[in-house]
Order: C-alpha cells, then structure tokens, then sequence
C-alpha cells in the first residue's frame, strides 16, 4: 500500500454524514449544490493556549498589511524608492497604473477588513488570502459538528457579523459578488450572515447603493462593477468600507517577500518577519537567500534537492495564475535541468516571481469516506486561519495526499475546537497539533 492510500479501519457512525451534510446546504442555499469535499469524525482539537497563540499574531499581520500598503503609497508618491509600487504594477496596464495613482491619493485606502492566511504548519503563513474563500466551508462543517454535540461556541457567520457592525460602527448592508468557484459555499455563509445582516440582491428593499459595505474576491470585479464610480465618491465622503481595497497589492504573492526584500527589510520588525517562512525576490541576477549571499540562478540548481527546499510561486496579480496553486512549483522535487529551465523561463517574464522556504509537514489523518467507513491516510496539511477586525474568528484545516492542498472533491476539510488544557497536557478527543 502506497503512503497515499487510505488504511480502512472501521465502520463509521451509522448516520450518512455526506447526506446530511448536502441536505444541510441544499436547504439552507436552496440551490443543489450540497457539501463537494470529505471530512472527518470529529473536530481538529485546539487547546486554549494554542488558539490564543494564533490570536496573538494578528496585530503583526495587521502591521505587515499596513507597513506594505504605506510603502505602496510612498513609492507611488515619489516618496521612496519607485522600485517597491513597480513590484506591483509591472504587469497592469497603464490606464489601470494611472487608477491605483488616483486612487491612493484621493481616498482613504485601509487595509483589508477580513482575510486568511494559510498555513502548512499552524503558526508559520506562507499566503494571505484577502477576504479568501473557504468561509462558507467552515460554516458549513461547524453546523455539522455542532449537530454531533461538539462545542464549536459562536457561529462563525454571528461573530464576523457583529466584527463587521462594530468596524463600519453602523448597521451594515451588504454587497458581495460571488465567484462561480465557490458559489455553493459563499451563498451558504451569506445566508447564515443574513440573520444579522442584510445583502443586496438577497433582501427585499436593498438597493446596491445602499450598501455600505462591499467584497469580491478579485479587485478587478470592483474597478469594473457597474457601480464603481458611485461607490468611488461614498468611499472617499467615509460613508462606504470595501472588505478588500478595489486595488492589486493585497491579491499579489510579492508582498510577501517585502518584509526580506533588501530594499523594504528596514521597514518591518523581526517580529514581523517570523510571522513567515523565508521569501525571497527571483531575478535575472539569482536569488538572495538567507544568509544575505546573492546566488545565482544556475549555482543555485546545482545545489543538491535537500539544499533547495523551496517553493517558486508567481507574485503578480493575474487572476489566471495567482489562486488555487496554479503557479506553484517545488524546487526540491525538480531535477537540476528542470529547475534551471523554469527560473530562466520565469526571469524572462516580464512579471515577478518570488521563492518560498518550505515548511511543509505531513502526518496520519483519520477521515470518512464516502462508503461512510473511516480510514487513515498520510496527508498534507493546510490550516486557514480567518481573521477579522476583532480577531481570529475560526480555524478550518484542509488535508490532501500532494503537497498542494486546495479545495477539491478529495480535500478533507475540518475545523478547529479549542479545548481547555488539562494538568495532564492531553487534549482529547481526536488529534490535536503540534504545540506552537
């Protein structure tokens, strides 16, 4: 049996979770979409001193997004060195050059309002998603697991809800343009939020410009959505707060080797720093890696696999190539004349790439099948961790066999139950992670 392939175990609990879980959606969505990935038998336990470990991080990440948003600006302005704006405007039209120019200088841009990072080990981020999908998803599992008497607390939905109301400090009414990717889940999440909120196009009376506060997945949707102008003006009077700002550095991988870049290191603490693996700029000169030693890109093929344990990912905002693990590529598993082809071909490119220090782990994950038995398989990990103007919200964990976790059919999902530490130091029932 290959390390991919499930050990079966023994019969799972005689309900059909998988039916449950599609009824639950279809009823709730009224579409039919139901529930597309796997699960487990019981919640990912975290214990209290773990979840507020993860919690703590969350006024750096907010200072990383804000120091990159002002050093955006600046190099916008003229204020800084142009290089750090032409990291994220290298591949975008000039007409689209000249929207970001007005735009920062003419509205108050701030940080995304809610987002996830994601994470191979739980505490190192290797992405930021902002805001992400996979919200409904945890949604979707928590009503589950709170069906089987697990004690999840707090809807995630009431909480980023009531996060929201005390952001905006007003009612909020909302617009959300949902992507046909993960329409099913998203619409789930929208129709638990909407016990607190309204949204256009969901809630009868609600008009698009009478929201207050808009999301997408993709900024592009927002410069073009029909109404962008108008909430343009809103924007800047303070009487509108969009999610994510309608503008590209916050859905580009780049910003995440701004914190060790040379040129922007100066501007972000070491405590900043840890928040990530190493990650650094490719250019036509090679690649400058930890220890400070510019290397370039045919001495660093030769390096034995064990010594280029990297991952390459495309750092620019092409929607194509910046999501789902599309543009991702692990160095260490390329031989050296594939290695070499693809940092040439990347540096070419009239476009960024960045590479990542792996920190990737496996382990033995118990799961249900859909023949409702419960085996074992040596997975992968990712874990999401959403946060919002309050805080950490939720944790949701995703399993899969090969090193790219996304969500897929054959992805199993579950979410995180803090637990409160024993004197033993056990944390029970199900398998807990590694102490951070």
């Amino acid at each position: 049996m290959t390390s991919a392939e499930p050990a079966r175990r023994m019969a799972a609990e005689p309900h059909d979770c998988y039916s449950f879980l599609d009824e639950q959606s279809n009823r709730v969505t009224r579409l039919s979409t139901g529930f597309t990935g796997l699960t487990t038998p019981v919640p990912l336990n975290l214990s209290d001193s773990q979840w507020n470990a993860l919690a703590a991080r969350y006024k750096l990440i907010k200072e990383w997004q804000t120091t990159t948003l002002k050093l955006f600006t600046a190099s916008l302005t003229g204020e800084v060195t142009p290089d750090i704006a032409e990291l994220f405007l290298r591949e975008i039209p000039p007409f689209l050059v000249a929207y970001h120019r007005d735009v920062v200088a003419s509205v108050p841009v701030q940080p995304p309002a809610f987002f996830r990072t994601d994470e191979a080990v739980l505490g190192k981020i290797v992405e930021v998603q902002s805001p992400g999908s996979q919200w409904g998803t945890y949604e979707q599992l928590q009503d589950y697991y709170k069906t089987q008497g697990y004690p999840l607390g707090t809807d995630l939905s009431e909480k980023w809800a009531i996060a929201l109301a005390e952001e905006i400090d007003n009612q909020p009414i909302v617009y959300h343009i949902v992507t046909p990717v993960n329409f099913g889940s998203e619409n789930y999440f929208i129709q638990k939020a909407r016990r607190f909120v309204p949204y256009c196009g969901y809630d009868r009376g609600i008009r698009p410009l009478d929201c207050n506060f808009v999301r997408a997945h993709s900024y592009l949707v927002l410069v073009y959505e029909a109404y962008a102008q108008r909430r343009r003006e809103a924007w800047a009077a303070g009487h509108l707060r969009y999610d994510s700002p309608p503008i590209s550095i916050f859905q580009q991988k780049v910003q995440l080797c701004l914190p060790f870049w040379p040129t922007t290191r100066q501007f972000y603490r070491d405590a900043v720093r840890e928040l990530f693996p190493y990650t650094c700029l490719v250019t036509p000169e090679g690649v400058v890696l930890e220890d400070g030693q510019l290397i370039s890109i045919p001495r660093f093929c030769d390096l034995p696999r064990r010594d280029r344990q990297f991952y390459l990912k495309y750092g620019g905002a092409d929607l194509n190539r910046n999501w789902g693990g599309i543009a991702v590529y692990n160095l260490a598993k390329a031989s050296r004349r594939v290695c070499l082809e693809l940092l040439q071909r990347v540096v070419a490119a009239p476009e960024y790439w960045v590479m990542q220090r792996a920190c990737s782990d496996v382990r033995d994950v118990d799961y249900i099948t859909r023949d409702l038995d419960i085996a074992t398989l040596r997975v992968h990990q990712k874990y999401s961790c959403f946060f919002g103007p309050s805080g950490l919200l939720g944790v949701l964990a995703m399993y899969e066999p090969f090193y790219k976790v996304h969500g897929s059919t054959e992805t199993i999902n579950t979410v995180a139950s803090v637990v409160k530490n024993t004197d033993s130091g056990d944390v029970k029932p199900g398998a807990t992670v590694d102490a951070l």
